[in-house]
């Protein structure tokens, strides 16, 4: 005789919101009156009280909120606090990243993955060879910008939002007290380890950095050497920057 194994597959989902600053929480209820929230509740969720589907807010310190649905009306939304626990996808160390300046669309992007990957600190650098019009695009878009963080942040059911700097200049790095390492491109013909992996430091502070389109300065290379970064190759081809970040971050051997 055949033995069948059942699997049984949830059907219940979860879906992730952040907390509004029109919206009230306390000890057991979450209040939500932000029209965003409300439209994807009302209009694109259909959620009604007694749902199953389980919604978890998020706050940006860390702290997950899992609530059910418990009532509706035109402009109020009101769920009921089941359960409070702090995320567990986070990164385990403390990663900042250094960042180039480069065009709107790729530069967004490149934030998108960086919280999608967990980085807690970003900070965008004017280096020599960074362009003046993207420079000055960039400082337009913090609104925007602030708001692809909460949504990378909701889509990977993280909890604790990254936080981005105002673009500073060059000579206002500072190395971490952990490990510092940047990419360097001039490495990719002579030393091709783009496919290795540095090990692990669990917990160790560690700041990363990419530079522009063009590739850093000789005098920028020895300035960051000087500060106690640690040149690295991401192998044998040229990247772009938003691809150089993601390549460093992976090679940090985090995920």
């Amino acid at each position: 005789m055949a033995i069948v194994q059942v699997v049984i597959i949830s059907t219940v989902r979860n879906y992730r919101f952040t907390i509004g600053p029109d919206d009230q929480i306390d000890s057991k209820t979450i209040k939500v009156s932000g029209q965003d929230l409300l439209h994807q509740v009302t209009n694109v969720l259909r959620l009604e009280p007694g749902h199953k589907e389980e919604l978890s807010f998020i706050d940006g310190s860390g702290k997950v909120y899992y609530t059910k649905l418990e009532n509706i009306r035109k402009n109020l939304a009101e769920f009921a606090i089941t359960d409070i626990q702090e995320s567990q996808r986070e990164l385990a160390q403390a990663v900042t990243f250094y960042i180039p300046i480069i065009k709107t669309e790729n530069f967004n992007w490149m934030l998108r993955k960086l919280v999608e990957l967990g980085v807690q600190k970003i900070i965008p650098v004017k280096f020599a060879r960074s362009q003046k019009q993207y420079i000055e695009a960039i400082t337009k878009q913090k609104t925007r910008q602030l708001k692809i963080i909460q949504e990378a942040t909701e889509q990977c059911e993280g909890a604790r939002f990254a936080k981005l700097s105002e673009p500073i200049d060059f000579s206002e790095i500072k190395a971490v007290a952990g490990k510092n390492y940047f990419a360097n491109e001039r490495l990719s013909l002579k030393e091709a380890t783009g496919d290795k992996r540095l090990a692990k430091a669990i917990g160790e502070p560690i700041a990363l950095l990419v530079g522009p389109e063009g590739g850093l300065s000789d005098e920028e290379v020895q300035a960051l050497e000087e500060l106690g970064f640690e040149a690295q190759s991401l192998g044998t081809r040229l990247l772009k920057a938003e691809t150089a970040a993601i390549a460093l971050f992976c090679k940090m051997n985090f995920i």
